[in-house]
């Protein structure tokens, strides 16, 4: 997508005298809407204007790589969830058992309480600090 094209300004000259008075009021809120619009477009977009979040989960695993714990968490997104990536591993523990591939998350949703089936990729017996990115 290219950048978006400056619109011209809607000023009460533009119009007869009649809608003048009615063109001015109605001017300011739809350039000042029309300017949000273009600046958001205009690399204004970053993490706070998407239906996402940034959720930080403490994992356990056991001998065979699965957490320990039942894992919940309440997501604040006002639509069902669609995916879950996991931005960072850090391990916690004194264990230095790295993740053997990107760890995947299944998972499953009741409203807002998110609930992890799974999550492939993590080594066995360590404790990490996981900061998740759920995307609705």
């Amino acid at each position: 997508m290219g950048k978006p094209i400056d619109l011209k300004r809607i000023t009460k000259e533009d119009f007869p005298s009649q809608y003048q008075d009615l063109i001015e009021k109605l001017s300011f809120p739809l350039n000042s809407h029309m300017e949000q619009v273009r600046n958001l477009f205009n690399k204004g977009i970053d993490f706070d204007n998407l239906t996402r979040e940034l959720i930080t989960l403490t994992v356990q695993t056991n001998s065979t790589s699965q957490p320990i714990n039942r894992l919940t968490f309440k997501s604040n997104l006002r639509n069902r969830l669609k995916g879950i990536n996991v931005i960072s591993a850090n391990i916690t523990s004194s264990n230095t058992s790295y993740p053997s591939q990107a760890p995947f998350i299944s998972f499953s949703q009741d409203n807002s309480i998110i609930y992890i089936n799974n999550i492939a990729g993590l080594a066995p017996e360590t404790t990490y600090e996981l900061l998740l990115e759920t995307i609705s």
